[in-house]
């Protein structure tokens, strides 16, 4: 941990390897940005038996989003989602931006729909 240290970052001892999948994709602690206390609790709550469920509905919806979408609004979108930020207007302003690209998107594709069903080649 001091050879992470010395290269100016924040170690944090998140147990032993066979723990790790408290970090997977579909757990709190993922995509969060935490603090060393934050961390802490969201390792805590950590749920193997939800982790699928969660990285399947995350999947799902990454998959509805324009791949150059910003990281930096995902990021705070899972804070949100993770129960951090609460009181943080633009953590709510990327879930709302989350909800509307899906939503255009989803329009987009529906008008493109019609647009072939009614001007057939």
């Amino acid at each position: 941990m001091a050879l992470v240290e010395a290269f100016g970052f924040d170690a944090f001892d998140a147990g032993s390897l066979a723990e790790s999948w408290r970090q997977q994709p579909g757990q709190p602690a993922y995509c969060t940005d935490a603090t060393r206390t934050e961390l802490r609790m969201l390792l805590a709550r950590a749920d193997r038996e939800m982790a699928k469920r969660n990285r399947d509905k995350a999947t799902e919806i990454l998959s509805k989003l324009p791949e150059d979408y910003p990281a930096d609004q995902l990021v705070r979108a899972s804070r949100i989602l993770a129960g951090l930020d609460k009181l943080r207007p633009a953590s709510w302003f990327a879930i709302l931006r989350l909800a509307a690209t899906i939503a255009l998107r989803k329009q987009r594709r529906r008008d493109a729909v019609k647009d072939r069903v009614a001007s057939p080649s």
